[in-house]
């Protein structure tokens, strides 16, 4: 391949390339807590600045260090407070974390259903169901 044939051919895929908007918002880097590490800070950064960004990193990266300083950026630029979602099994993990970073957390344990969930899937938005749905308690 030439020279040119391949400069042609990175452009037309830098053309097809689609790439979220940024909605965040800029911060400062001193602002992010110097407790976390490195990389932690370079992914907060870069997820508060995309506004809707999603973290997939190995196990023992600190996700949640990660996702509790994105919230307590977010919600001392916007005021207010900020959900997190997680398995019950990591709430001590948020608890410690959480603590270890100085955020007040607050966690809300559902113990009751008030109704039972309903799922039903289609095979597209134009068809109909074929059968009743399933009921998810």
């Amino acid at each position: 391949m030439t020279q040119q044939a391949r400069a042609d051919y990175e452009q037309f895929l830098r053309s097809k390339m689609i790439t979220a908007p940024e909605r965040g918002i800029e911060i400062n880097a001193s602002a992010i807590n110097p407790l976390l590490k490195p990389h932690q800070a370079a992914i907060v950064r870069w997820a508060v600045h995309k506004g809707n960004a999603a973290i997939f990193a190995a196990f023992g990266l600190g996700k949640t260090f990660m996702q509790l300083e994105i919230a307590r950026l977010i919600s001392a630029h916007a005021g207010g407070k900020f959900l997190i979602v997680a398995p019950l099994g990591v709430r001590q993990e948020f608890k410690r974390d959480a603590e270890k970073l100085g955020i007040a957390i607050e966690i809300i344990h559902l113990t009751q259903r008030p109704i039972p969930a309903n799922l039903c899937a289609w095979t597209s938005a134009q068809s109909t169901p074929s059968s009743p749905p399933m009921k998810i308690a």
